[in-house]
């Protein structure tokens, strides 16, 4: 009966042994993961910061820009005739090559539209700029007040200018364009430059460097990404060009910077949601066969010419998404957990030898105080015998003595 009371406390002990490290290994795989999760959002963080940094930088230098096509436009009033009529065209090619522009346009106003009239690119010459919105509304400001005050673009005294974009008449490349009038000619004039010069400075310490290199340090990220949410919710915005092409706009894209290779079901919720109430969103899916964890962090930005809703008016937040390939992180959490495994296993190994080390002890002291007391009890029992023997003895002397008397 005891021994079978020491059984059942032994196997209890064990299931309790058991519960225990099975509660302390799912809570520990908790705790890691959360970490985990902690540690990839403070990633995130710095590359938020670092991109956004960098993207700083180059609105910076697209404003500085600016201010150089208004020195330019500036320059050009001074060497041209302030009647458009007695300006031509290849006054305006001589004048692009000395100021190190691109081309140099004019633009006049007319009873229902304004007209670029001039110009010392050919393809621009007769198009009308009466659906180009808000362009045009910044052209009418600037023949009637000298000044533009939508709240979109640069605005400078007498200038105004729009961020980089493709031309009606030239969907090839990129340019931007500044318009001067201060009232002293008939036109406004617009001296515009290529992309080269910011693609230079997007090559050296731009975003899209920034990512690659990023990319490269980090094995464990696989893609980062810049999303317009509006425009990523309507669909890019396009326009059909007088030549019958469409023209998609740089500053109404869904994506604004990086790559969207790795699209899941979740994208599109997860967007939305991070973009509405600015928190960060994280969820993990299959994409190509590959497990990945996608975080969708808010970035809060001023309003700026370069992202804009599907209205044209500049947004005051994008969505930066980063992309981890959760096998490397499954891998890491699977070290840490076949270290707490073996802790673990160890710890049991070591309280079941505990506890029978323990059992055989109190066995065995058990079984020699038995041992002790049988032997004690036949010790007393041969001494009782002993003392019968002697009394037995005693008495048949005092009878043989009383029977020699008689």
């Amino acid at each position: 009966m005891n021994k079978n009371i020491w059984l059942i406390a032994a196997v209890l002990l064990l299931l309790l042994l058991g519960i225990n490290n099975t509660v302390y290994y799912f809570y520990t795989k908790k705790s890691l993961e959360d970490s985990l999760s902690h540690e990839l959002l403070s990633v995130a963080k710095q590359i938020e910061l670092s991109v956004e940094q960098s993207r700083l930088g180059a609105e910076r230098f697209e404003e500085q820009i600016g201010r150089e096509l208004r020195a330019a436009a500036i320059a050009a009033q001074y060497a041209l005739d302030p009647d458009v009529e007695l300006v031509t065209n290849e006054q305006l090619m001589e004048l692009a090559r000395k100021l190190d522009v691109l081309h140099i346009t004019l633009l006049k106003q007319t009873e229902d539209n304004i007209v670029l009239y001039r110009s010392s690119d050919p393809r621009e010459i007769g198009i009308k700029t009466g659906t180009w919105r808000p362009w045009h509304q910044a052209f009418r400001q600037l023949f009637e007040e000298h000044n533009v005050s939508i709240d979109w673009g640069q605005t400078l005294p007498n200038f105004w200018t729009g961020p980089y974009d493709y031309a009606t008449s030239d969907t090839s490349k990129l340019r931007k364009w500044g318009y001067y009038y201060d009232g002293s000619t008939n036109y406004i004039i617009d001296p515009y430059v290529s992309y080269e010069a910011l693609q230079d400075y997007e090559e050296n310490t731009g975003v899209e460097r920034l990512i690659r290199k990023t990319l490269e340090e980090n094995t464990s990220l696989l893609e980062i990404t810049g999303i317009n949410p509006v425009i990523y919710e309507t669909g890019a915005i396009q326009t059909i060009t007088f030549s019958g092409e469409t023209l998609d706009h740089e500053t109404q894209k869904p994506i604004i910077f990086g790559t969207y290779n790795y699209k899941t079901a979740k994208d599109r919720k997860a967007i939305k949601k991070a973009y509405e109430t600015g928190t960060s969103v994280t969820v993990d899916g299959r994409v190509n066969g590959v497990h990945v964890m996608k975080s969708f962090i808010p970035v809060d930005i001023d309003k700026v010419t370069s992202i804009l809703d599907d209205k044209g008016q500049p947004i005051n937040r994008y969505v930066l998404t980063i992309v981890s390939d959760y096998q490397v992180i499954q891998s890491k959490l699977d070290r840490q957990f076949t270290g707490i495994g073996l802790v673990i296993g160890g710890l049991t190994l070591l309280s079941i030898a505990i506890v029978w080390i323990s059992m055989r002890l109190l066995q065995r002291s058990r079984e020699r105080v038995a041992a002790e007391a049988q032997r004690t009890y036949v010790e007393e029992i041969n001494q009782m015998f002993n003392m019968i023997r002697a009394q037995r003895h005693d008495f048949l002397n005092h009878v043989q003595t009383i029977h020699s008397l008689v």
